[in-house]
């Protein structure tokens, strides 16, 4: 009798206890962040910009007409290297632009940046607020010895854990971008900026 009113009480306290060491993992567990120190982000976006107006250059007598506006298609492949302090960013991309002229671009380059993220929802939702610069040569320039753009730019975004490795992605960049021709004895050199704007989809992996 003694030993079924001692197990009685064991089982009774076990019960007692149980709902206090799940909330107490529920709540080291909601403390954990969800993004691994490196995390790899394909994305595929939308980037559009407006220079500062038309520039008529004569470029052995071809009077070609620059700026104004481009607009296409962007994908991107970010490595994100993450600590205490943000997250700092290294994505390789590639874009393929037509412009007002309809002059069809293809770029290719690189974007160093740098984002924090907040941690909400227990780790599953993410807001994120960063700075960049994004640096590009034009591939298939024909008027030109070299084409480049560099990017000063913003991103504002959102990851959201589906799982917890597995997060969607979503982002949001402005910026000012210049671009700097050269000719083919590298010697006359111009530049011309303006406005830039990009959005994009993908997603996190771990």
């Amino acid at each position: 009798m003694n030993r079924l009113f001692g197990l009685a009480i064991l089982a009774a306290a076990f019960c007692a206890a149980s709902p206090a060491l799940a909330q107490d993992e529920y709540v080291l567990d909601s403390h954990k962040d969800r993004i691994a120190p490196i995390t790899i982000a394909p994305k595929l976006g939308y980037v559009f910009n407006q220079y500062a107006g038309l520039i008529n250059y004569d470029y052995d007598n071809n009077n070609l007409k620059l700026g104004g506006t481009a607009n296409g298609l962007n994908l991107q492949f970010d490595v994100d290297f993450t600590g205490p302090a943000g997250s700092f960013e290294l994505a390789p991309y590639y874009t393929y632009r037509v412009t007002n002229l309809n002059e069809m671009q293809n770029w290719l380059g690189l974007y160093l940046g740098y984002a924090y993220r907040w941690r909400t929802l227990h780790g599953k939702l993410y807001p994120s607020l960063g700075v960049g610069m994004r640096l590009g040569i034009l591939l298939n320039t024909s008027s030109f010895a070299m084409v480049h753009e560099y990017t000063l730019r913003i991103p504002v975004g959102i990851n959201y854990y589906l799982t917890k490795e597995l997060a969607i992605l979503a982002e949001l960049g402005v910026g000012y971008a210049t671009l700097s021709f050269w000719n083919d004895n590298f010697v006359d050199y111009f530049m011309i900026g303006g406005f830039q704007l990009d959005v994009s989809l993908g997603v996190r992996w771990p």
